[in-house]
């Protein structure tokens, strides 16, 4: 698969018109769930980096899950899906293959941060 071709395929950053749909239209609710996801993310991908430093298998796995269901909660589903991969990753192939996903994982997990706070901003 060529690089465009994955970024055709690619979920959107932030999917708020689902997840507000999810949530009954509940506006306050979703903006409090994004205040949560800015407040909790910084502390989930330091442990993620270091149990990636520590070359943990269980906390590498632990954070994974755990950033894959935050980012599930409040609609990031390109995250989520890099979550996703990471932990299908180290389940299958072991801390050696998944260690090129931490990486994006902590990037979309960046990007997600910025499009969250913007989103704040714009209500």
């Amino acid at each position: 698969m060529h690089k465009l071709d994955a970024s055709i395929d690619a979920p959107p950053i932030l999917e708020r018109e689902a997840t507000l749909r999810r949530l009954r239209g509940d506006r306050e609710f979703l903006a409090s769930l994004y205040e949560i996801f800015l407040e909790d993310m910084p502390r989930r991908a330091r442990e993620l980096r270091e149990a990636t430093r520590t070359r943990d298998f269980s906390g590498m796995s632990r954070s994974a899950h755990s950033l894959r269901g935050a980012a599930a909660t409040v609609g990031a589903l390109a995250l989520r899906q890099h979550a996703e991969n990471l932990e299908r990753s180290l389940r299958e192939g072991g801390i050696d293959a998944a260690l090129p996903l931490v990486h994006d994982v902590l990037a979309m997990s960046d990007t997600t941060l910025e499009s969250i706070a913007k989103a704040l901003a714009l209500r």
